[in-house]
């Protein structure tokens, strides 16, 4: 069963993919970081098992949680195109088991991101970092930078949404 305003953030990847779950409490405009971190694949296997591996932790971020939002990050592509598909690929996975779950999914670019929370879209990851601790209360500064990604993400969607 869904349960609403828990908004899954994603900086997706298929070595390492950040994730975050946030709820939103609507009566206070306040918001509790139930998890996040990063999912790691193995770079001995082959891509279609990190694929899979990717799907067996996303669907148990999925059933553990039930987020009825997915806040992922737009692709950026860089100069290595074949990095840029196999993200891309991964990033279709986690977007098919998300929308299969009911999940509504909204997409932001990695500027408009740090834009929006930081107030400038070229911000560098420690600005990014300091907000998201001091807007979230968290008594560290978010790592990995996935991880930091994934909660931007999130935290973007949720104030956004109509929760």
């Amino acid at each position: 069963m869904k349960r609403n305003n828990i908004i899954l953030g994603i900086d997706p990847g298929y070595d390492r993919c950040g994730y975050a779950i946030l709820f939103k409490n609507t009566s206070t405009s306040t918001f509790e970081v139930l998890d996040f971190g990063v999912i790691t694949t193995h770079k001995n296997l082959l891509f279609e098992d990190r694929l899979c591996h990717l799907a067996e932790d996303i669907s148990h971020i999925l059933e553990k949680y039930s987020p009825n939002i997915l806040a992922i990050e737009k692709m950026f592509w860089g100069h290595n195109v074949n990095n840029a598909i196999r993200v891309a690929e991964a990033r279709g996975v986690i977007e098919m088991l998300c929308r299969k779950s009911g999940c509504k999914i909204i997409a932001y670019a990695p500027t408009e991101i740090k834009s929006r929370i930081v107030g400038y879209g070229q911000a560098e990851k420690f600005q990014l970092q300091t907000i998201l601790q001091l807007r979230l209360h968290l008594p560290t500064l978010p790592q990995p930078d996935d991880a930091a990604d994934a909660l931007a993400v999130a935290l973007l969607a949720s104030e956004e949404s109509n929760l």
